[in-house]
């Protein structure tokens, strides 16, 4: 995985901030029904078995135009050097929750929000 040591925005994969929104929106939805068809809880979803469990279940959970997408959602989410993978991993659906919030955030502050969250 190539691209986890690569700092990676929406403007890098020529994403507007709208554009950028609903590939997240796009991921979150996704994710979503992969739980639902691995009748797994969210707790037990690692970055890895998500990234399988979407591609798995292409196209049935997700359109096969949106896969791509999904999968550059992941790389917006997980591939920040500030955030390192351990956060990244086990608290992937806070930090969607803060990129689908405030996008902008994302570029230095998220790992101090994400740290004081964890105390």
């Amino acid at each position: 995985l190539e691209w986890c040591n690569k700092r990676i925005d929406g403007a890098s994969l020529g994403l507007d901030r709208k554009e950028y929104r609903r590939v997240l929106k796009n991921y979150v939805k996704a994710v979503w029904a992969c739980y639902a068809c691995e009748n797994m809880e969210p707790k037990t979803f690692t970055w890895r078995t998500m990234v399988d469990t979407l591609q798995k279940h292409k196209p049935e959970v997700l359109p096969e135009k949106n896969v791509s997408e999904c999968l550059n959602a992941c790389r917006l989410l997980y591939s920040c050097r500030s955030i390192s993978e351990d956060v990244a991993e086990h608290y992937w659906e806070l930090t969607l929750e803060l990129c689908l919030k405030a996008p902008s955030m994302y570029k230095g502050k998220l790992k101090k929000i994400i740290d004081e969250r964890l105390l």
